[in-house]
Parts: C-alpha cells; structure tokens; sequence
C-alpha cells in the first residue's frame, strides 16, 4: 500500500508492506503481543530513507518505508510524512495481518459489490 500525506509541509509518501513468512519448523506459535522492531536509516537512498520491520512470532512482518522523495530520486526532496516513533507505532500495530475477518469481508462485499479496479 502507498499513500501520500501532507502534515502541513507538503506531500509525504509511506509505503507498507504486510507478508507473512512460513514457521521454521512444526506447527505455527501464536501471534504474540510483542513485535520485535527494527529501524533503519539510508540517507543515501531517498525512496527508503527510513525503513521500519516489526516481526511477529507467528509470521508476520510489517514493513513501513518512510522516503524523503515522491516516487523518483530526480524529484525535489519531499519531508518524511512520519517520524520515526509514528512509523514504529504504524508497523507495531497489532492490527496488521495476511486474512481479514470474514464478517467484514461480508460487508464489504455488500456495501461495495463492485469496486473500481486500477492499473
């Protein structure tokens, strides 16, 4: 998912990425209530300026790319749209995962039963 968001500075990009890796062995550990976070800083790379990974114990991983441009490194500079504490609290959220609630999946589908498609 990518989404620009302005703060009051102009346009800021973050992208996020949920995957899923399989267990190592036997069967899957819960979910957990603690991700392990990690942060990194590549001020030479404008499109991953600041990368945040929360790994779960069952899986999961969330990934929150923060860059300091707008889709290409020729472009003015752009401010990061999130501090480094925002981009650990979006990637940390328990909320993320692979599936969805099948009951929201319902309403949805009720409310939208056809969605525009892009690309």
């Amino acid at each position: 998912m990518q989404l620009y968001l302005d703060g009051g500075d102009g346009p800021g990009l973050v992208r996020v990425e949920v995957d899923k890796n399989a267990p190592e062995k036997g069967a899957e550990p819960p979910r957990g209530v603690t991700a392990s976070v990690t942060i990194r800083h590549m001020p030479d790379n404008c499109l991953e300026s600041m990368v945040v990974d929360a790994a779960w114990p069952d899986g999961t991983v969330v990934q929150v790319e923060v860059p300091t441009c707008l889709d290409d490194p020729r472009m003015p500079p752009a401010p990061p749209a999130l501090t480094a504490d925002e981009a650990v609290r979006v990637a940390a959220d328990p909320r993320w995962g692979v599936t969805m609630d099948p009951r929201l999946v319902t309403v949805g589908a009720s409310e939208f039963p056809d969605p525009a498609v892009f690309g």
